[in-house]
C-alpha cells in the first residue's frame, strides 16, 4: 500500500515541478516588464517552493493516516497479525512435539 502512496506523491511532485516552471516563466515576464525585481522574483519562488514542500509533506502524512485507518477497518490480515499467528503456531507445534 505504501507503494501506491509513494507513486501518488511522486506524481504530484512531477506536477509541482511543471507548475514551478510555469511560475518561473511568469516571474521572468514580470521581471522583464519591470513589475518586480530579480530579487523579488527569487524571493517569491523560494517562498512558493518552501510552501509546496511543506504542503506536500502534510499531504503525505494525511494520506498515510487515512490509509492506515482504512486498513485497520479492513478485514484483511496485516503483517503484524500474520506474525502473531506464526508465533502461536510455532508455540503449538512445540507443545505437540513437531
Amino acid at each position: 500500500m505504501s507503494e501506491i502512496l509513494d507513486k501518488a506523491v511522486k506524481a504530484s511532485l512531477g506536477a509541482a515541478s511543471l507548475t514551478i516552471e510555469k511560475v518561473k516563466e511568469a516571474l521572468d515576464k514580470l521581471e522583464k516588464r519591470g513589475e518586480i525585481t530579480k530579487e523579488q522574483g527569487k524571493s517569491l519562488l523560494t517562498e512558493l517552493v518552501s510552501r509546496g514542500e511543506k504542503e506536500g509533506k502534510e499531504l503525505h502524512t494525511k494520506m498515510s493516516e487515512a490509509i492506515k485507518k482504512a486498513l485497520e477497518k479492513s478485514p484483511m490480515a496485516t503483517k503484524k497479525d500474520l506474525k502473531k499467528l506464526e508465533e502461536r503456531v510455532a508455540k503449538l507445534e512445540k507443545k505437540i512435539g513437531k
